[in-house]
């Protein structure tokens, strides 16, 4: 989930009079009109986002979509497991009391849960009604849980380098793995048939074989990351932004092997990223300072790179403030939530694409599959969306 916006096609009248304020105070007029947007036409037909489910939420709910966008899933915090159809009707409602993690198979065969009970940590995989196939428990805490797409795998890692391994073909069995680092929370990758983890002690990332020893590891620099796969686990997304008197924000693409394809390091703070579904193209979005004398202001950019790192566009400005979605295949571009507010894209060569409907609340991120079937939409109130798109 592991969200980019397109500027405005004419400039409001709101915009231009406090525009025009500024000419008239004079001091820094100047330079905030050369770092306004170029303007750019609406597009003719805008793109159907269509909500297919509304729900309350407190901003604390777990969600995922299938690999397949057939299927969505919500994890509250009491425990109950929702399970949502593509056209927003409930497939499945249960109770797993204190459940916290979770993954969905295509179309919601299967999933596992991994939650915290009695004397430590318990794991759950179920079918599509609901019932059990397996459950685990052990002592300490469980860190990540992930279900291969045709839900005859799943994986857990616990606390003291372990994970556990169920094969769930015919007669379900499973191992305990011990592996060559401390695993976090895990992603499956089809095309590494490994999983994709996060460590902390040290602080780095990289790709656990299902035997558990260690394929590749990439220490990271202090600062945030967030992790995300594109083209079905072939590629590793990796968002970093690093503190310090000129803070860097940027992105790195990883092959599935380990093979480091590009970096992308600006000075700015706040960055999203998403890759395309074919791993092609990467968007970013960032804020920087821009500082003319004794004043500054915050600008927010977005541009689209290729997987070798090269810079295809990148647009911004003063009055620009879009928030990094995603990116779509049809029409190829990036989606954005202008302002949090409005949702919009820029097409691949940085021109405004489609303006789509205005959002309820101010959007926090959503949560999709890499083909853009079906998403979540949180907004800032904590509520809940399910888009088809």
């Amino acid at each position: 989930m592991r969200a980019a916006a397109a500027p405005a096609g004419r400039v409001s009248s709101a915009v231009a009079v406090l525009l025009a304020a500024v000419t008239v105070a004079g001091g820094g007029a100047a330079w905030l009109v050369r770092n306004r947007p170029e303007p750019i036409a609406p597009p003719e037909r805008p793109r159907r986002v269509t909500p297919v489910l509304q729900r309350e939420g407190d901003g604390s709910e777990r969600l995922a979509i299938s690999p397949d966008g057939r299927t969505a899933a919500c994890l509250d915090s009491e425990g109950w497991f929702h399970l949502y159809r593509s056209d927003g009707s409930l497939a499945l409602r249960r109770q797993f009391r204190g459940a916290f993690l979770m993954d969905v198979a295509d179309g919601g065969r299967r999933a596992i849960l991994g939650g915290t009970g009695r004397g430590g940590w318990w794991v759950r995989i179920v079918d599509s009604r609901g019932n059990t196939i397996w459950r685990q428990t052990g002592g300490g805490a469980v860190r990540g849980v992930a279900i291969t797409p045709d839900g005859t795998s799943a994986f857990a890692t616990v606390e003291g380098s372990r994970m556990y391994v169920f094969d769930l073909h015919d007669s379900p069995r499973w191992r305990r793995i011990r592996t060559d680092m401390p695993a976090g929370p895990v992603r499956y990758s089809p095309v590494a048939d490994a999983l994709l983890t996060e460590t902390n002690q040290p602080p780095g990332f990289g790709m656990v074989g299902l035997d558990g020893r260690k394929r590749w590891w990439i220490r990271r620099a202090p600062g945030r990351l967030w992790l995300d796969t594109a083209a079905q686990g072939a590629l590793v997304l990796a968002t970093f932004e690093e503190p310090g008197v000129h803070p860097r924000a940027g992105f790195a693409l990883y092959t599935a092997m380990g093979r480091r394809l590009c970096v992308v390091s600006l000075e700015g703070l706040e960055p999203r990223a998403a890759a395309s579904a074919d791993g092609s193209r990467v968007a970013l979005s960032y804020r920087r300072k821009l500082v003319s004398g004794e004043k500054w202001v915050m600008e927010r950019r977005v541009g689209m790179w290729t997987a070798r790192g090269r810079r295809l566009w990148e647009v911004g400005g003063l009055f620009f403030k879009p928030v990094l979605a995603g990116l779509v295949e049809n029409p190829a571009g990036v989606v954005v939530a202008e302002d949090y507010t409005l949702l919009s894209a820029l097409d691949a060569g940085g021109r405004l694409a489609w303006r789509g409907p205005a959002l309820r609340q101010p959007l926090v991120y959503l949560v999709h599959d890499e083909s853009w079937r079906l998403a979540w939409a949180r907004y800032r109130d904590g509520s809940l969306d399910l888009w088809s798109l």
